[in-house]
């Protein structure tokens, strides 16, 4: 009974603290949000500064957006801050969190900072003597403003095939959103980059944004023999894709599509049956291959 008794007093207890602890913090917050929202806005941007460089000293995250905006409202900050991402003395984690911090800045700027930035941006993807991780931000930051000014830098970097394979295929995805897409830079990459995600994402950018002109070039990757399984299959993955996006019926595609039904590579017979499916609304026999060859680059 006696047991009994003090496990019941211990459980009230901890059930009492729970209560008590529940309703300091929902009156803390209910008092520190108006507080907050009636707070001056120089002491507003006093204590996000303060959090933000902080944040600089002792991490390599920014803590949220808000932050970054009214952190970079002030001039001085954000030439600080541009300062920063430009400095090969600094840390990378300080410049890689300068250049994200300006990245969400130049989302809600002024059309003339917002260029600026732009350039600020493309002259650290230029860079070959930068760390790839920055590089490779200021590509997520220029894809999330929208159609790049300048896609030469673009090109440029999608064709570098001693930079990583992310850098690579995120200047092609930038580049299919601007206008006038380089088909003939997403052909040679479809084609020849040494990366099959790259490769990919060359024929994924064609299918996109390609006429259906382009089939006879795509036709000529896919029939020879000489380029890699992956790029054939691919080739032929975007015909079928421009067929079905394009409602594409052409007797001449199917014809050179045909003799690709007997290719020696699974994955392009596979490959061939489907985008013949596309063009004719029929199914179309392949011989039977095994699984592995279709995951050969």
């Amino acid at each position: 009974m006696e047991k009994t008794t003090k496990k019941a007093i211990k459980i009230s207890l901890i059930a009492l603290l729970s209560i008590t602890i529940l309703f300091i913090g929902f009156n803390l917050l209910l008092l520190y949000t108006p507080f907050w929202v009636l707070m001056p806005r120089e002491i507003q941007e006093e204590v996000v500064q303060f959090k933000l460089s902080k944040n600089l000293k002792e991490s390599s995250t920014l803590d949220n957006p808000t932050a970054s905006l009214l952190f970079l409202s002030n001039k001085s900050e954000r030439e600080e801050m541009i300062s920063l991402m430009f400095d090969k003395n600094k840390p990378l984690e300080k410049r890689y969190l300068a250049l994200k911090t300006l990245g969400v800045w130049a989302k809600y700027s002024s059309f003339e900072e917002r260029e600026e930035l732009e350039e600020f941006f493309e002259e650290i993807i230029s860079d070959l003597e930068n760390p790839e991780s920055l590089r490779l931000e200021a590509l997520y930051n220029l894809k999330s403003l929208g159609k790049a000014k300048n896609t030469n830098i673009l090109k440029e970097t999608a064709m570098q095939n001693n930079t990583s394979p992310e850098l690579r295929w995120t200047a092609i995805i930038n580049l299919a959103e601007n206008q006038n897409p380089p088909q003939e830079l997403f052909l040679e990459r479809l084609k020849n980059d040494p990366d099959d995600t790259v490769r990919f994402k060359a024929a994924q950018a064609i299918w996109e944004t390609a006429s259906p002109e382009i089939i006879p070039a795509l036709l000529d990757i896919a029939s020879d023999k000489n380029n890699r399984p992956s790029s054939r299959d691919y080739a032929i993955s975007a015909i079928r894709n421009l067929a079905v996006k394009r409602d594409i019926k052409n007797e001449e595609e199917i014809d050179d599509l045909v003799p690709l039904l007997k290719d020696e590579e699974y994955r392009v017979r596979v490959s061939a049956s489907e985008a013949l499916l596309a063009l004719t609304g029929k199914d179309w026999a392949i011989e039977p291959g095994d699984e592995e060859s279709l995951f050969r680059e």
